[in-house]
């Protein structure tokens, strides 16, 4: 891949210590128009190393939950340290919702089964570059399953507009996307957004998924 083609795509970096894996999902990210793999690394200590030592860190790191020595669970809160605007997406075999809840916790920015289509998984990425969540369907399931019954309801006097709102930042959707499908402008939509986080008082979006789907003020 040319240098000049290189530096028009975002670039991603992958942690994951199946090497076959890795290999096949960089190839995927190639061959998109807008992605490319910088580096794969097949354990949490080496990429924290790496990142340690670049100047130039990727915008979205692909990390895998369940590796030896230090987890991807264990990695994030890490990561999202050494590179306060890294894009983190958990990626996994399991849809274990502990370890989803877990994740979303600590900041991670989007969960990704392993089993998605390669054409999915880029457009879930490219998802996350608009603003939006990037959580499987059959994961965000059980994500609001693994809520039901388990807290109650809390009434924090969000808008019709701020719930509709609301509900679609929940399902991944990104402010562009919102705005068409409630026929309304990106603005109105941002405007419903600061709304939302100052009633429920979270500072972030993933706050804000986590804590919609815990309360149940979205399912």
């Amino acid at each position: 891949m040319e240098n000049s083609e290189i530096e028009t795509r975002t670039s991603i970096a992958i942690v994951d210590d199946n090497v076959n894996y890795c290999y096949i999902v960089s190839e995927a990210i190639n061959r998109s128009k807008i992605f490319y793999c910088e580096k794969y690394y097949h354990s949490a200590r080496l990429a924290e190393k790496a990142l340690k030592a670049t100047e130039k860190p990727p915008r979205i790191l692909l990390l895998d939950i369940n590796m030896p020595e230090v987890s991807g669970l264990d990695a994030i809160v890490t990561f999202k340290k050494l590179v306060p605007d890294l894009l983190v997406v958990m990626l996994t075999s399991f849809e274990d919702e502990s370890d989803i809840l877990t994740a979303m916790q600590r900041g991670a920015d989007g969960y990704i089964s392993k089993s998605t289509t390669h054409v999915d998984l880029i457009r879930s990425l490219e998802r996350l570059l608009q603003g939006g969540k990037t959580i499987d369907p059959i994961i965000a399931e059980k994500l609001i399953n693994a809520t039901l019954g388990e807290t109650k309801s809390f009434d924090y006097k969000l808008s019709n507009r701020e719930m509709d709102t609301l509900r679609l930042f929940a399902k991944g959707f990104n402010k562009y996307r919102i705005a068409k499908e409630l026929s309304i402008s990106y603005y109105t939509v941002e405007s419903h957004r600061k709304n939302i986080f100052e009633k429920l008082s979270v500072h972030t979006m993933t706050e804000m998924v986590v804590k919609a789907l815990q309360e149940k003020i979205v399912s």
